[in-house]
């Protein structure tokens, strides 16, 4: 069982896509790809009336048939996460959190921050058992774009999509045809090698039955 995630960050005033990114893992094993330091941003957008407050909406979207246990962790002591900053989402269903940034006294600008590194644990589990089949951690930056402003209310809203894809199985398909593409080139040299031997063994009896032949007909003369 192989689990993706898909993430997209949404923009309040343009609603446009970007930052997409698609991984994948097979079993109970991390994502390699995001374990060589490959990072998704979440941006923050600065609350209308207070500078010193910036805000996202995490929306995590459950595109399988599994439960899916979800975990922020490495949250900075500035952020708070409403309603918490851990959940489950059941099968082919939406769980949301919002984290909100409170500038620290000691800056007077969001441009004066540096990006702040989160980390999203996943686990895929069985309804019935509790039983994990998948996991993967997806690392985070969160920064805030100073062009955007948002409401308490209406939050950028960053779009995680939570993936279940049977790789496995898909690899398991591909390789028979991978070998029957090998046997079918292999299979007319083993006919063609099989012929030649045929042939060379036709010549040698062939042979030998001719000069079984003459020595019969030298005795027949000598008599």
């Amino acid at each position: 069982m192989a689990v993706s995630i898909k993430t997209t960050s949404l923009d309040n005033n343009y609603h446009s896509g970007r930052n997409v990114t698609h991984t994948s893992a097979i079993g109970k094993s991390m994502y390699t790809e995001m374990e060589r330091g490959k990072h998704n941003f979440v941006k923050f957008a600065r609350e209308k009336g207070q500078s010193d407050h910036a805000r996202v909406k995490l929306s995590l979207s459950n595109n399988s048939r599994r439960l899916v246990e979800w975990i922020i962790k490495d949250i900075n002591e500035n952020i708070q996460a409403i309603p918490k900053a851990s959940g489950l989402v059941k099968a082919f269903d939406t769980g949301e959190c919002i984290l909100i940034w409170r500038r620290p006294k000691d800056y007077n600008s969001w441009r004066e921050l540096s990006p702040l590194k989160m980390i999203l644990q996943i686990k895929l589990m069985v309804s019935e058992t509790g039983k994990v089949v998948g996991e993967a951690n997806s690392k985070f930056r969160a920064s805030v774009d100073p062009h955007a402003v948002c409401t308490a209310e209406e939050p950028p809203i960053h779009n995680i999509i939570l993936n279940s894809e049977p790789s496995t199985m898909i690899l398991r398909k591909e390789k028979p045809k991978k070998k029957t593409d090998v046997n079918s080139e292999i299979q007319p040299k083993i006919m063609n090698k099989n012929f030649l031997d045929d042939s060379q063994n036709t010549y040698w009896i062939l042979i030998l039955l001719f000069c079984l032949l003459i020595a019969i007909c030298l005795k027949v003369l000598s008599d």
